[in-house]
């Protein structure tokens, strides 16, 4: 009983540290995003996907699939991960990463899981990431093994992105070399370089990604448009993250 009042704290927490932004970007789109209807937003807001195929699990915010998939995943962390060594968790990557490999059709990356009628694909990815992830800080904690200079952390994204794209572009494979390889040599080598403003980029990352989708789809095509969306998208974040740090101290003092 303990246990499970536990893990009902730990997932109302996670609840409350994503739904604001989250329910920021369903704002977002219901502004942006026409014709809405009142189910979509009570849904969205609420981070309750729906499950009708062909439409997206939350059309006025895609990312929102993840963030729920995330609180799936907490709820599982806390009642069943965290007991289980990391053995088995790794055998739920291979297992997960096979099944997203070798069961989706070609010509598809792993990016169904935003679709209401492909939710059990976005189960897959979250199986993948989340237990490397509890693998990855439990074997490093803050000091992974790897010593990388910041130049190389800040090139390894670009320069597997543009090796990648000409043709590999719609294949799962690819993502999941992404997700299992390139992402643990970014995080030791963010861990190891850890510059000022790392922080802040990535107090900003979350709330970015949460609210980005309605402003990029009200931008179009339009590459110009696009650029300016981006940046409207970041500077709406950075003041997000702002305020919240003044709110903090201000608590803290209280």
């Amino acid at each position: 009983m303990e246990d499970r009042l536990g893990a009902l704290k730990f997932v109302a927490a996670r609840y409350r540290r994503l739904w604001p932004t989250i329910f920021l970007g369903t704002l977002l789109g219901v502004m942006l995003l026409p014709p809405v209807t009142l189910g979509q937003f009570i849904l969205g807001a609420l981070m309750i996907p729906l499950l009708s195929p062909g439409m997206f699990a939350f059309p006025l915010n895609s990312p929102s699939w993840s963030a729920s998939l995330e609180i799936v995943l907490n709820a599982f962390h806390a009642l069943v991960f965290r007991h289980v060594s990391n053995g088995p968790l790794l055998v739920a990557v291979l297992f997960s990463a096979a099944i997203t490999l070798f069961a989706l059709p070609s010509g598809h990356g792993v990016d169904r899981g935003p679709w209401g009628g492909e939710l059990v694909w976005g189960i897959f990815r979250g199986l993948i990431s989340y237990p490397l992830g509890i693998i990855l800080w439990r074997t490093w904690k803050d000091k992974p093994p790897l010593l990388l200079p910041a130049w190389l952390t800040f090139a390894i994204l670009p320069v597997f992105v543009i090796a990648s794209s000409p043709w590999a572009a719609g294949y799962p494979w690819a993502d999941l070399v992404f997700i299992i390889i390139v992402c643990p040599l970014l995080i030791a080598g963010g861990l190891n370089t850890a510059p000022r403003w790392g922080a802040f980029m990535g107090a900003i990352s979350f709330p970015l990604y949460a609210i980005h989708d309605p402003i990029m789809e009200w931008a179009g095509t339009d590459v110009v448009s696009r650029s300016i969306a981006a940046m409207l998208a970041t500077a709406l974040c950075c003041g997000y993250q702002l305020l919240s740090q003044r709110r903090s101290k201000r608590t803290s003092v209280v």
